[in-house]
């Protein structure tokens, strides 16, 4: 892709302050790698699919979808991971790039992405094993209705890194960064005064509070990372066991 005398090296499309999906050189086979995975569809069929779409101007994930060849979910989660991955390549060094404006047409809302959320998917992608341990734990941590996040710290950044999101709120990318900062300084603090692996945990106004059933914002250290999130009145109580458990598990002989 050109333009004037300028080589690309690929293109961010985006719809209404949401990312809709990235392409980067030597990824254009990595989107059909991903659904053949997650569909169990061979190759070949999966690459007709993509033909028979291109043709008819119909969205390839509301065809897969719709057809019973994928679920929504999975779609979301392929396209999700190879956005990620574009954006990783084109945030490198010599690597140039296009955003690209699109018109409300052809892109299901439900098949795009926050800016925070990218963020969050492609810094984990960076930490692939400490990414899913943190997810693993913001599962186990929180419930519906709550948010979380988890950090990883890098020293070659002020800003801890986002590695993974649970919850149906992403704040902006520059609210996350605010957020990890936040968190890694107090839990400094924190940890200083009163020893390893501190809990925080602040009471929240009603102006901050996202729904009704959100009581506080809590901080911790789990292993090589942080997690940062709103729970409920019962959230820090659970956080509590739930690291007592963890506790008790690595003490046992053998483990």
């Amino acid at each position: 892709m050109f333009t004037g005398e300028r080589l690309l090296n690929g293109a961010v499309f985006v719809e209404g302050g949401r990312i809709c999906w990235a392409a980067a050189s030597g990824l254009s086979r990595r989107l059909t790698q991903l659904l053949v995975f997650s569909s169990g569809v061979d190759e070949v069929t999966m690459e007709g699919h993509f033909r028979a779409c291109q043709q008819r101007g119909v969205p390839l994930g509301e065809h897969l979808v719709s057809a019973g060849i994928i679920s929504a979910d999975d779609f979301r989660h392929a396209l999700l991971i190879h956005t990620a991955e574009s954006l990783n390549r084109l945030c490198d060094e010599d690597a140039r790039a296009v955003w690209v404006p699109r018109d409300g047409s052809g892109y299901s809302p439900r098949f795009t992405f926050t800016s925070a959320e990218l963020l969050a998917r492609a810094r984990g992608l960076l930490y692939p094993m400490l990414s899913r341990e943190l997810s693993d734990e913001l599962d186990a941590c929180f419930r519906e209705g709550e948010w979380a996040v988890a950090f990883v710290r890098n020293a070659a950044s002020a800003a801890p890194d986002p590695v993974a999101v649970r919850g149906d709120w992403y704040p902006s990318a520059k609210m996350l960064g605010r957020i990890g900062k936040w968190a890694a300084s107090s839990l400094d603090v924190a940890g200083i005064l009163h020893g390893d692996a501190p809990l925080l945990v602040v009471a929240l106004p009603n102006s901050l509070k996202r729904s009704a059933s959100a009581d506080s914002l809590v901080a911790l250290v789990h292993g090589k990372g942080m997690i940062v999130g709103e729970t409920g009145p019962q959230g820090p109580g659970r956080i509590l066991n739930r690291r007592a458990e963890l506790k008790r598990a690595h003490q046992k002989p053998g483990t």
